[in-house]
């Protein structure tokens, strides 16, 4: 009897933290990730060269809540709502933080594309979101992109920064959810 109490007690507050999404079959590891034009996103693994590409189609659909007001209407935040492992995102936003530095560029090829990286099923990413473009990321824009996804949404709840007018967005996701897809 005491055991069906702990499992009620455990089941109940689990209900109660929110999903915790994490897909397991992107091992950890840098990635760019390209959107193709049937919904499918192709994850190339830039740590593993023997790794074959990983095509992958969305199993979570996101719920948008987007947050705009006249005072900040330079700044875009999506909340998705849905918890990450705490460790996959402190891990990852260490990483892209890291690769930005002083200042790194990424060009997008015939579609939406990322880089970023991935550890327990949290993928941490710099996004360029219109074809044939470019864009240079540096780590006082990660910092800033976090304080803002942070403000307004859960530190561990998947979501996305983007400056007004520009095809650059920062975010964190489960590995489940596509990313880069619009609309910004």
């Amino acid at each position: 009897m005491r055991f069906h109490a702990s499992l009620l007690t455990l089941a109940t507050a689990l209900s109660l933290t929110g999903t915790i999404y994490a897909a397991t079959n992107i091992p950890d590891g840098q990635y760019t990730v390209t959107n193709l034009e049937d919904g499918v996103q192709l994850w190339t693994s830039l740590t593993d060269s023997a790794l074959e590409p990983i095509k992958q189609t969305a199993t979570e659909k996101r719920s948008t809540l987007t947050t705009r007001s006249a005072k900040f209407a330079k700044r875009r935040t999506d909340c998705w709502g849905n918890g990450l492992d705490r460790a996959g995102v402190d891990n990852t936003l260490v990483s892209l933080r890291g690769w930005a530095n002083s200042g790194t560029t990424l060009t997008s090829g015939n579609g939406p594309q990322s880089f970023g990286y991935v550890f327990n099923g949290v993928y941490a990413y710099y996004c360029i979101t219109r074809a044939h473009t470019s864009g240079n990321l540096d780590i006082n824009d990660v910092n800033y992109a976090i304080g803002q996804m942070d403000a307004k949404c859960a530190a561990y709840t998947a979501s996305w920064y983007g400056w007004d007018g520009s095809s650059e967005i920062v975010g964190k996701a489960a590995t489940n959810q596509q990313v880069c897809t619009g609309p910004f």
